[in-house]
């Protein structure tokens, strides 16, 4: 069905600890996204990163927010509850015509370019079903290119793989920190989520495939970025929780 209004899309960042690496990201971000035929809001959320960081991080913020003030709103400082919690967050901080929820990792492994390439792709047909959710895939294509550690990149595809055979899902990616959902999504299932750490990816995925939402998978260019918040060491405990995200979906089926 065609839209009669432009979407509205609400750009949560989450950051812990990210002083260094957000700034020079949010400066390329901010102007990006403004220069788009779409509504964009930016929200950086910061996850309890303590008072140190908050002072690094203000400034930033609201020296771009003089210039910018349409697109970035206020620093949202919540406790720290981890990167799910403060995504979700910051979705339930949204401006109330928001059409699409999204987030973006802090890092700038998907750069600013890339971000507006994908919003501009994703809603370049207005026939698309405004039900639809994207999910960003670090793919090597003739246009993306990824710029990864090797070891990094095999543990990444086994990973990958796993997770694949667990939820029984048909997604090349399903770890890359760039994804967004639709209002349709978000009403229905907002209420629902509860991961609160790394496996909201994964959450969102088993939701997405249980209620029958269309998912859109996008390659996009991807650069590792030093200072990663995961060590090898979480990969397992990630995959604990991939492995209670699959039970309760089991138990979402047996309860319709």
């Amino acid at each position: 069905m065609p839209r009669s209004t432009p979407p509205h899309i609400h750009l949560v960042i989450p950051c812990f600890h990210e002083s260094r690496r957000l700034p020079p990201f949010l400066e390329a971000l901010v102007p990006a996204l403004q220069g788009l035929p779409l509504n964009v809001t930016i929200r950086v959320a910061d996850d309890g990163s303590g008072e140190a960081e908050l002072e690094q991080l203000r400034p930033v913020v609201n020296a771009l927010r003089e210039v910018y003030p349409a697109v970035l709103l206020p620093l949202l400082e919540r406790p720290h509850e981890g990167k799910g919690g403060t995504i979700l967050g910051g979705w339930r901080a949204a401006p109330e015509e928001t059409t699409h929820f999204a987030f973006a990792d802090a890092d700038g492994a998907v750069s600013a370019d890339e971000i507006r390439r994908v919003f501009g792709e994703f809603f370049a047909s207005p026939d698309t079903d405004p039900a639809t959710c994207l999910f960003a895939i670090r793919k090597k294509t003739p246009s993306t290119t990824i710029k990864r550690e090797p070891s990094r990149r095999v543990i990444g595809l086994l990973y990958y793989r796993l997770v694949r055979f667990i939820m029984d899902a048909d997604i090349y990616d399903p770890a890359c920190g760039f994804k967004m959902v639709s209002r349709a999504f978000w009403e229905r299932c907002g209420e629902l989520l509860e991961e609160k750490e790394w496996a909201l990816d994964i959450e969102l995925l088993a939701r997405i495939q249980f209620h029958g939402f269309p998912l859109r998978q996008i390659p996009v260019s991807w650069e590792e970025k030093s200072g990663s918040k995961i060590v090898r060491a979480d990969i397992v405990r990630i995959l604990k929780q991939v492995i209670a995200i699959k039970q309760r979906s089991n138990d979402w089926k047996a309860e319709s």
